[in-house]
């Protein structure tokens, strides 16, 4: 059979492929307990210094390096940082028809201040979902992420590209996601319940009434552990752990193989014991999220165009520092990610200070429209679902539920049943 290494792990095998020993050899836990910074001066500059360091090591090459210049803070970062050590650098940037995540005025402006070679790769609608299908068809691993990558990694070959820098890390790092104050207060509000008595019952039953797309999310808060592991996973989950049941196909005891394993929630509540809620949130985004989904796909889909992808942000010495910094600096004040932004003190303020617009794609609407009819060629086929041990009534199930409530969180349950079929066909797969 084939296995996968965790990160920072190894394993020695025998001629006959028998694991003989295994182990890691590197963990981030080890490193949190050492001496924190003294004071946050101190603390920004020696970021700032981790941050110029990896830059340069990462621009080491017997080809030109170049960088995918989205217009937000991170990406300006690193744009900044690599223009310090190397003029002249080529960066990537995709425009859009569509104004609500259009960045390329901000990373024009930048781009044109640090004498880039930019590149700007103007995207219709069309374009992009023209392009779905061959998405579809490049990936290695089912998933829902990773659109966004492989569009740029595309335009980054077509510029002649064949390393380039992402800004992958910083959010994990200095706080740049919600997660870090919803889940702490998440965790405030499941404690609060239970000083009521039946009070977790009655704040599920509340909290599942609201007229919200996490209303879902925000009932099963109060049904879940009381530990910030279990709260954090939770939120990032597409179908939530109790409806395991209600999609396999006649075996239930198909759902022990679903879902998160025993052992790796014991180690990631092993890893956060003792650690400030925002390093807490830190460690958790690294080592589940950004592992197993955006680091996994940045690689997949930049390789699918020939493109060796680096992230400066991941630099072993930054990590160790960072996981150190206390959590109160890692808060936004006037603006996210304060740390990151004083360490790179270039980085405009219109960039900054503005709302983060982000890359979110109207995936409810393309399915609902233009794509809806690649998405039912899959979503229909019962016997393909029958043969990977799914009820061959769950995917319309989740269809009809999507068509009657288009949230974005639905929008992603459907788009992960369509990628799942799609590679399942494409492979020829079925359950064990």
């Amino acid at each position: 059979g084939v296995r996968s290494l965790e990160p920072a792990s190894y394993a020695l095998a025998d001629r006959t492929g028998r694991i003989l020993r295994s182990g890691s050899y590197w963990n981030l836990r080890d490193h949190a307990n050492g001496d924190a910074p003294s004071d946050r001066s101190t603390c920004v500059q020696n970021v700032g210094k981790l941050l110029q360091s990896s830059l340069e090591s990462h621009l080491v090459s017997d080809v030109p390096v170049g960088l995918f210049l989205s217009g937000g803070i991170d990406s300006s970062a690193l744009a900044i940082l690599a223009s310090r050590a190397q003029k002249g650098l080529d960066a990537i940037t995709l425009g859009f028809e569509q104004k609500e995540f259009d960045e390329t005025a901000y990373a024009k402006t930048l781009g044109k201040s640090l004498g880039l070679r930019h590149h700007i790769f103007q995207r219709t609608e069309a374009d992009l979902l023209d392009e779905f299908p061959h998405f579809l068809d490049s990936m290695d691993q089912p998933s829902i992420d990773g659109f966004n990558t492989y569009l740029v990694s595309k335009a980054a070959h077509e510029a002649g590209l064949k390393v380039v820098l992402s800004g992958l890390g910083a959010d994990e790092i200095f706080g740049g996601y919600p997660s870090f104050w919803q889940v702490p207060l998440a965790l405030n509000l499941q404690r609060l319940s239970g000083l009521f008595g039946p009070g977790r019952k009655v704040f599920a039953s509340l909290a599942g009434q609201l007229p919200s797309a996490h209303a879902e999310k925000l009932a099963t808060v109060f049904c879940r552990p009381n530990h910030i592991v279990d709260l954090q996973l939770l939120r990032r989950e597409l179908f939530l752990r109790e409806h395991h049941q209600t999609f396999v196909a006649n075996d239930p005891s198909l759902c022990e193989n679903t879902g998160i394993a025993n052992d790796l929630i014991q180690r990631l509540k092993s890893n956060v014991a003792g650690l400030d809620p925002e390093s807490q949130i830190s460690m958790l985004e690294l080592q589940t999220y950004l592992r197993y989904v955006l680091l996994r796909d940045s690689d997949n889909f930049s390789m699918a165009h020939g493109l060796e992808l680096r992230v400066p942000f991941l630099a072993k010495d930054l990590l160790e520092f960072a996981i150190r910094i206390p959590g109160k600096w890692k808060r936004p004040a006037r603006y996210p990610k304060p740390l990151l932004v004083d360490a790179v003190a270039e980085i405009p303020k219109e960039i900054y200070a503005r709302k983060k617009q982000g890359f979110s794609l109207p995936w409810a609407t393309w399915i609902k429209g233009p794509l809806r009819p690649l998405f039912l060629s899959h979503l229909e086929t019962r016997e393909s679902w029958t043969t990977i041990g799914i009820d061959s009534k769950f995917p319309l199930k989740v269809w009809n539920e999507f068509l009657a409530n288009p949230t974005r969180g639905r929008a992603s349950r459907v788009l992960a049943l369509c990628s799942l079929a799609s590679f399942t066909k494409s492979h020829k797969l079925s359950a064990p």
